[in-house]
């Protein structure tokens, strides 16, 4: 399979609703790929964090046409596990104080940051490592 246009690429992220995609591997039938897509985070115990958004990655795989078809896409899905394990990830950037909001000078220790994107939602964005 020939690498993917950049429209084909937007279609992919498009139709997984994926905020970004890259090709890890690719043979004459198919590529595969990590795709990443935004998940909101919500629960009591997350106090002001909750409902905030962040990345998760999901492997895709892009199956060249069959017969005039269009291209074949799928992707694993998000266990409930996934988003546990994302939530305890979040406390425990919270709790050590690794968050900074919407800074764009990041306090000392601080490795993320919760950035207000352009539809209003707060994503939690790495920054730099420790």
């Amino acid at each position: 399979m020939n690498n993917l246009t950049p429209s084909e690429i937007e279609h992919v992220c498009d139709k997984l609703n994926l905020a970004s995609f890259s090709v890890l591997t690719q043979t004459d039938q198919e590529i595969i790929g990590q795709g990443k897509r935004l998940v909101e985070l919500s629960g009591a115990d997350l106090g002001s964090l909750s409902g905030v958004f962040t990345e998760l990655p999901l492997e895709v795989t892009v199956k060249a046409p069959v017969a005039g078809a269009g291209l074949d896409i799928r992707c694993t899905e998000i266990s409930p596990q996934d988003i546990q394990e994302a939530i305890s990830h979040l406390k425990r950037l919270e709790a050590r104080g690794q968050i900074a909001i919407d800074s764009n000078d990041l306090t000392p220790g601080a490795t993320h940051e919760l950035k207000t994107d352009e539809a209003g939602r707060r994503i939690l964005v790495r920054r730099r490592y420790s």
